[in-house]
C-alpha cells in the first residue's frame, strides 16, 4: 500500500487525452525571458535611491541633532559630576539627582518627534513600513524604546537610593550600547536565518531577518530623512540587487555589534572593579569615543564600496543555464567555479543568482513612488490585473 499509488479509473474517452497531451518541458535553473529582462533594467548602473543628504540640509540637520545628543548625554554628565563633587562638593545623592534631572531632554523631544510623523505628521500615511497598519510603528521607534528604557532605569535606580549609587548611574550608557548592538550582532552573525512572528518594518511576518543595519538604514531614511514610501522600495531593491550592498549591510552590522557588545561588557566588567570617579568617567567617555571612532571607519568604509560597486557593476548581460537540472557532483562544483572566474559576467550584480541566504524576499507590493491615485482606481486596477479562473472539476473536462 505504501509502494503504490492510487490513480481514478480511466475514462471511456481517455485515450483522446492521452493523445492530445503535450511532453512536459524540462526543467530549467531559471526562467530565462524574465531574468533576462530584469537583469537588462538595472545593467548600466546600480538601482537608484533618489536620496541625497545634501538637500533640505539634511546634513546640517543631522550635525546639530547629534551634537545635542553628545553634549546631552556626554558632556554634561561628566562636567557635572565632577564640578559638583569636588568643585561644589555636593554629596552624592544631590550630585546624581541634578545630573539625573537634566538628562533625556533631547532624546525624549527625538523620540516623541518619531512617534509623531509615524502616527499624525504631515504624510504619516507614507512614513509608516509598507504594510503597516494605521498606529504601526517601524522596528528603529521599537529599538529606541528599548534603548531609552536601558539608559533611564540605571539613572532612577541609582539617583532613588540612599545614599545614590554612582556605579549603577554610570551603566547607563553601557547598557544603552547592549541594547542597540546585539539586535546587529545576531542578525550579522547569522544573517537571514533568525525569524520574527511579528512585521520588523517592512518586512513581513517569519521572514528570514537580514542583518539588523538594513532596518536602520530604511527606517532612519525614510521616517526622520523624509525618504518615506518612495526610499524604502528604492532600498530594498538596491539591497536585492547589490551583492554589494548586501556585504556593506552584514560587515557594519557585525563590525558595530562586535565591538559594541565587547566594549560595553568591558565597561560593565569595569565599574565593579575600579573607583566610583574611574567608572563613572570611564562609563560616560569611552562610549562616545567608540561610536565617533566606528562612525568615522563606517562612513570611509561605505563610500570606498559604493565606489567600487559603481566601477565593477557593469558586465554582460548572463544567460541563465537551460540545460535539465542535474544532482551536483564535486567535478561540475569545479567545473563552475572555473567558468565563473573566465566569464565576463558583473561580479557585483547578481541579483539573479542570489542565494537565499543572501536574503531575497518578496518584492514590493507597492508602486515604486508613491502617486495620488484614488482607492477606487486601485481597486479598478486590481480587478483587471486579476487572472481569470477556468473552469473547475467536471467543467473542464
Amino acid at each position: 500500500m505504501g509502494d503504490h499509488t492510487v490513480v481514478p479509473s480511466p475514462s471511456s474517452d481517455s485515450h483522446v487525452h492521452l493523445q492530445n497531451e503535450k511532453p512536459h518541458p524540462r526543467v530549467t535553473t531559471a526562467p530565462l525571458a524574465a531574468v533576462q529582462s530584469h537583469y537588462e533594467v538595472y545593467r548600466e548602473s546600480p538601482p537608484s535611491l533618489d536620496y541625497s543628504l545634501d538637500e533640505n540640509n539634511r546634513k546640517r540637520y543631522i550635525g546639530v541633532w547629534f551634537a545635542l545628543l553628545f553634549f546631552e548625554a556626554g558632556v554634561l554628565p561628566l562636567i557635572l559630576f565632577f564640578a559638583l563633587r569636588w568643585g561644589a562638593h555636593l554629596s552624592i545623592t544631590i550630585n546624581l539627582a541634578i545630573i539625573t534631572s537634566l538628562i533625556g531632554s533631547v532624546s525624549g523631544y527625538k523620540f516623541a518627534q518619531r512617534q509623531w510623523l509615524l502616527w499624525l505628521g504631515e504624510g504619516h500615511q507614507t512614513r509608516r513600513p509598507i504594510g503597516a497598519g494605521r498606529w504601526g510603528v517601524d522596528s528603529m521607534q521599537i529599538l529606541l524604546t528599548l534603548a531609552m528604557t536601558a539608559f533611564f532605569v540605571p539613572l532612577i535606580i541609582g539617583s532613588s537610593v540612599n545614599p545614590a549609587n554612582a556605579r549603577i548611574v554610570a551603566l547607563a550608557l553601557p547598557l544603552t550600547m547592549l541594547a542597540l548592538t546585539l539586535p546587529l550582532l545576531l542578525t550579522g552573525l547569522l544573517p537571514d536565518t533568525l525569524r520574527f512572528p511579528l512585521r520588523v518594518s517592512s518586512l513581513p511576518a517569519w521572514k528570514p531577518l537580514p542583518p539588523f543595519a538594513y532596518f536602520i538604514v530604511e527606517d532612519v531614511l525614510a521616517v526622520d530623512g523624509g525618504g518615506c514610501t518612495a526610499f524604502r522600495q528604492a532600498w530594498r531593491v538596491r539591497y536585492e540587487e547589490s551583492l554589494v550592498m548586501r556585504q556593506v549591510v552584514r560587515r557594519t552590522s557585525v563590525a558595530w555589534g562586535v565591538t559594541g557588545f565587547i566594549v560595553a561588557a568591558g565597561l560593565i566588567v569595569s565599574s565593579r572593579l575600579n573607583t566610583e570617579d574611574i567608572a563613572y568617567g570611564l562609563c560616560y567617555g569611552v562610549p562616545w569615543a567608540w561610536a565617533f571612532a566606528m562612525a568615522f571607519l563606517t562612513v570611509l568604509y561605505v563610500r570606498r564600496a559604493l565606489v567600487r560597486e559603481r566601477r565593477d557593476w557593469k558586465g554582460a548581460s548572463p544567460t541563465p543555464s537551460l540545460e535539465e537540472v542535474a544532482p551536483k557532483t564535486e567535478e561540475g562544483v569545479r567545473r563552475g567555479r572555473s567558468e565563473r572566474r573566465g566569464s565576463t559576467m558583473s561580479p557585483v550584480h547578481k541579483e539573479h543568482t542570489l542565494p537565499i541566504e543572501e536574503g531575497r524576499y518578496d518584492r514590493p507590493v507597492l508602486p515604486f513612488r508613491m502617486s495620488d491615485r484614488s482607492r477606487e482606481a486601485r481597486d479598478r486596477e486590481r480587478r483587471d490585473a486579476r487572472p481569470v479562473e477556468g473552469p473547475r472539476g467536471h467543467d473542464a473536462v
